[in-house]
C-alpha cells in the first residue's frame, strides 16, 4: 500500500501539469477558398495544424458534413507540444453550381477547443468554356478549305443546345455537332474571298443555357498568300552584269507553271527551273546597273485562273546612290 503511494501521487502530479499547460488546438487560415473553380475536378488544400500548447495534442475524430469532402488521418497520430501536422483533404464538386461551403468538424483534447471547425469555400463557374479560346480559320492541307472549330462546354456538364450562329463579317459558314458533356463543336468556314493576311471576325450563336444564353468567340481568319518571293526585292551591287535568283513557291504546296516574266530592260534575260513540286527558280541574268532601273519591277507572271503577277522591286543601283548588298 505503501508502495503505491507515490505512483498515485506521481499521477496526480502528471495530471496537474498537464492542466497547467494542455495543449492547444490552431490552424489558421481555417477556412480555405478555392476561388472560381471548373467542378470537373476535385481540388485539393492541406490545413497545417500545430499545437501551441504545452502537452501533446490528439485529434480524436473528424466528420465530414458532406460526402463530397475527403480527408486522409491517423486518429492515433499525437501532436506533441510546438509540432505540426498535416490534413490532407480533397472537395469534389461535380454537379454542383454557384457558391459552395462544405465543413469539416474535429474533436481535439484541446479543453479550451474541443470541438473546431474547418471549412473549404469554392465558386462553382457557370461561365462557358471555349478550347482553343480563340477560333482560328486557316487552310490545313494544300487546296483545302480555310476553316477551324472549337470546343464548348459548360463547366456543371449541363446539356447546350446551340442555335442561330452568325459571324460579325458574314463571310463565314458556320455548323455545330454535340460533343461529349452535354457540350457541342462550333465548325466555321470561310466562304468569301479575303486577301492575304490576319483578319479579326467575331462569331455569336445562342447557347440554351440560363446563365450563358448568348455567347461571343473571338475568331481570326488566317490567310496566307498564295505565293511567295524569295527575296522579295532585287538588290544591285557593283557596276558589272549581274544576275540575280528568286524562288517563288506557293503557300499552298500546290504545282505550278511560269506563264512568263517581264524585264523592264530588254538587254536581261530570264529562265525558270523546277525548285521542288510547289517552287519554281527564277533567275535573271544581264542586269545593267543604270540609274533608270532603280525602282523598277522584274514582274513575275503565275498561270492559273486568275493569274498572278508577283512584283520584285530593283533597288540599289550603284549610279543611283543605292549600295544595299543582295537579300
Amino acid at each position: 500500500m505503501r508502495a503505491a503511494l507515490p505512483f498515485a501521487a506521481f499521477l496526480v502530479l502528471a495530471h496537474a501539469v498537464a492542466a497547467a499547460d494542455p495543449p492547444l488546438f490552431s490552424c489558421e487560415p481555417s477556412t480555405h477558398d478555392f476561388g472560381e473553380v471548373d467542378p470537373s475536378q476535385p481540388r485539393q488544400h492541406v490545413f497545417a495544424i500545430r499545437n501551441t500548447g504545452g502537452s501533446p495534442l490528439a485529434i480524436e475524430k473528424i466528420h465530414a458534413a458532406c460526402g463530397c469532402t475527403t480527408f486522409q488521418w491517423d486518429p492515433r497520430q499525437k501532436i506533441p507540444p510546438g509540432g505540426v501536422a498535416m490534413l490532407p483533404v480533397s472537395l469534389s464538386l461535380a454537379g454542383r453550381q454557384g457558391l459552395q461551403e462544405k465543413t469539416i468538424a474535429l474533436q481535439t483534447n484541446d479543453p479550451s477547443n474541443r470541438r473546431p471547425v474547418l471549412a473549404l469555400r469554392a465558386t462553382v463557374s457557370k461561365r462557358l468554356e471555349v478550347d482553343p479560346p480563340v477560333l482560328v480559320l486557316r487552310r490545313e492541307t494544300p487546296g483545302g478549305p480555310i476553316e477551324g472549330e472549337v470546343g464548348v462546354r459548360s463547366p456543371a456538364r449541363k446539356k447546350l443546345a446551340p442555335s442561330e450562329p452568325k459571324s460579325q463579317s458574314g463571310l463565314l459558314e458556320i455548323s455545330t455537332a454535340p460533343a461529349d458533356a452535354g457540350g457541342f463543336t462550333l465548325t466555321a468556314r470561310l466562304k468569301g474571298e479575303l486577301a492575304p493576311g490576319a483578319h479579326p471576325d467575331r462569331v455569336t450563336i445562342q447557347t440554351g443555357d440560363r446563365d450563358n444564353p448568348v455567347l461571343e468567340i473571338e475568331t481570326l481568319v488566317s490567310i496566307a498568300g498564295d505565293f511567295a518571293v524569295v527575296p522579295s526585292v532585287c538588290r544591285l551591287t557593283g557596276t558589272g552584269p549581274a544576275t540575280r535568283s528568286f524562288l517563288v513557291k506557293a503557300a499552298d504546296g500546290r504545282p505550278f507553271e511560269i506563264e512568263g516574266v517581264e524585264l523592264p530592260d530588254p538587254a536581261m534575260r530570264w529562265t525558270s527551273a523546277s525548285a521542288g513540286q510547289s517552287a519554281r527558280r527564277i533567275t535573271v541574268s544581264n542586269i545593267l546597273s543604270r540609274p533608270s532601273l532603280d525602282g523598277k519591277n522584274i514582274s513575275i507572271r503565275v498561270a492559273g485562273t486568275p493569274a498572278r503577277t508577283l512584283e520584285v522591286p530593283i533597288h540599289g543601283s550603284p549610279h543611283s546612290g543605292h549600295t544595299d548588298p543582295q537579300d
